[in-house]
């Protein structure tokens, strides 16, 4: 860098550490362009936004990198090392990634960046402008949530759909989910238990083997299984119970999402037709 970058530097670290920044929502770094790309500087609200001190960036006992959700991290090294490849490029902008702050909460950021070169084109610095989205991204998934329940609720007018929040342990059982039993809205409750207390007994080892199945890889493993479900007036149904489940930042199940149907017919007209062949095997 020649004196003039370096006095412009000096300039924009003097900038990013008033006050103009300290009561704003964007946080400023500016990384070395080396191993692990180091902090040079960082404007002072992060302590306010994210819980870290400024020094604890600059004095190397943190490194950026770190922050960065695991599953994140490589797509946004992918994302630097391309664009610093082109040399009439001065700034790009990051997909959305995931960034720890000090408590072990994860936020969703934008970041700009904007690429510092020297006389020569060798890039000396990156200076990030970081911006909190964690509101947008979460609304975007319950819009998602949304789209996901209306499109199982109209796969089929037979269909009962329902909409677990694990997390929460909150759910919701929708009024042909509740009627396939028998019973009108109002009579039966929105409550996990509901569910599982309405699973005969010969089925419930059956589903819940289904459903950690499901959790722990859900990629590979459906959660699809035939069961039966306790009516209003003491008998049995055979219903469809299907569904996908949504995993968080941990990698944990946050929600799942699904529908029932009611199969009783094609059971029964199954369980006719083996009855049938066996009584066959028996003449013949």
């Amino acid at each position: 860098m020649n004196c003039k970058d370096i006095l412009n530097m000096t300039l924009l670290k003097e900038l990013i550490q008033s006050a103009l920044f300290n009561a704003g929502p964007v946080v400023i770094f500016i990384w070395k362009n080396e191993a692990n790309w180091p902090v040079e500087s960082v404007s002072k609200n992060i302590e306010r936004l994210y819980g870290y001190l400024p020094e604890e960036y600059t004095n190397g006992k943190l490194q950026y990198v770190n922050q960065i959700h695991a599953d994140d991290r490589e797509r946004v090294f992918q994302e630097i090392l391309q664009s610093s490849k082109e040399k009439n490029l001065n700034s790009f902008e990051h997909e959305p990634y995931r960034y720890m702050d000090k408590h072990d909460v994860l936020h969703w950021v934008k970041e700009n960046t904007v690429i510092i070169r020297d006389e020569y084109g060798n890039i000396t610095h990156y200076i990030g402008y970081l911006t909190d989205i964690s509101q947008e991204m979460h609304l975007k998934e319950e819009t998602e949530i949304f789209k996901e329940r209306l499109s199982l609720a109209w796969e089929g007018v037979n269909d009962g759909v329902w909409d677990w929040n694990i997390e929460k342990n909150i759910v919701y059982f929708s009024p042909r989910w509740k009627g396939i039993l028998g019973y009108a809205p109002d009579e039966i409750l929105d409550e996990v238990e509901t569910f599982f207390a309405h699973i005969h007994p010969e089925d419930q080892q059956r589903l819940q083997t289904v459903l950690e199945n499901h959790w722990k890889n859900p990629s590979q493993n459906s959660y699809k299984e035939e069961i039966r479900l306790l009516c209003k007036d003491g008998t049995y149904k055979w219903v469809l119970t299907r569904g996908s489940v949504i995993l968080n930042d941990k990698g944990l199940p946050h929600r799942m999402l699904g529908s029932h149907t009611d199969i009783s017919e094609q059971v029964a007209n199954r369980i006719k037709l083996e009855a049938r062949k066996t009584d066959l095997k028996h003449i013949f």
